[in-house]
């Protein structure tokens, strides 16, 4: 057995083997670009919220930001929600999920402006997000997007 081959070397062989063979196994999809968030980047809206989110890459970063109109909020509690801005990053991703961490920019509401936000979604379809956000009322509330064509 020859030991003059670095074992960095094997290992790396191995992992292109690795990669390649996950490839072939699900054509169509490059599975490096899908866990570096290529999926995300795009428009997104939530129609019943007048919500929209644009995703952008920054360097090795996803920025995104949020702009919301005014809307009738269905919890009783809260009323009319703020017209709003926010922006944020992406904090992790993967070829499935994403969380989004940011602050208010902007408010009607100015006690809003500057506090944290985050979002919690998964991928439900090549053009649908679900999941969850907390703002400034420091309650989850439910959060479906889709795609912008």
């Amino acid at each position: 057995m020859r030991t003059d081959r670095p074992i960095p070397v094997l290992a790396t062989i191995a992992l292109l083997a690795a990669i390649l063979a996950a490839g072939a196994a699900s054509p169509g999809r490059n599975s490096a670009q899908e866990a570096t968030g290529e999926w995300l980047l795009d428009v997104w809206e939530q129609t019943q919220t007048q919500s929209r989110f644009e995703f952008k890459r920054e360097g090795a970063v996803i920025k995104w930001t949020l702009s919301r109109g005014r809307f009738q909020s269905r919890n009783p509690r809260w009323g009319e929600k703020a017209a709003v801005e926010a922006s944020g990053t992406v904090t992790k991703i993967s070829e499935t999920s994403a969380e989004l961490v940011g602050k208010y920019d902007m408010s009607d509401n100015r006690a809003h402006i500057g506090k944290p936000m985050k979002y919690e979604l998964n991928r439900t379809g090549e053009d649908t997000l679900r999941g969850r956000g907390i703002g400034a009322a420091n309650e989850w509330f439910p959060v479906q997007l889709r795609r912008v064509k």
